[in-house]
């Protein structure tokens, strides 16, 4: 359903591929943890997540819980391929280029838009 709400792409629609590749490894891996956990998913739950600091910690829990590598792969998948992300700096947010920080932040902004009008209705 989100994707369908995202904005048309113009002539570069490769920003709206990983905009896509990044909510589907955030929503896959939140209901597995949802599930294990017992807990609601919702929309304020992956408004939560969207963070790319609240993505890396939820990467980590899912390797220190040793999640299913079905719901562990989407993300590790993202984080590695989110440009300027080093992986091997997952747990030190000090040390991220800023450059991830802000491919990152354009992506979220493509469903932050979308999620507050659910928060206002």
């Amino acid at each position: 359903m989100m994707d369908s709400m995202l904005p048309p792409a113009g002539n570069d629609a490769g920003w709206q591929e990983k905009a896509r590749a990044m909510i589907q490894a955030l929503v896959f891996s939140l209901v597995y943890k949802c599930r294990r956990e017992g807990t609601v998913m919702s929309q304020r739950t992956i408004q939560a997540h969207l963070p790319l600091r609240a993505i890396a910690k939820l990467y980590i829990q899912s390797v220190e819980q040793q999640w299913h590598e079905d719901a562990q792969l989407p993300l590790k998948n993202y984080l590695g391929t989110l440009s300027g992300f080093d992986l091997a700096k997952v747990d030190s947010p000090e040390e991220w280029a800023t450059t991830a920080l802000d491919q990152h932040g354009f992506l979220i902004q493509q469903f932050t838009r979308m999620l507050a009008l659910f928060n206002d209705t």
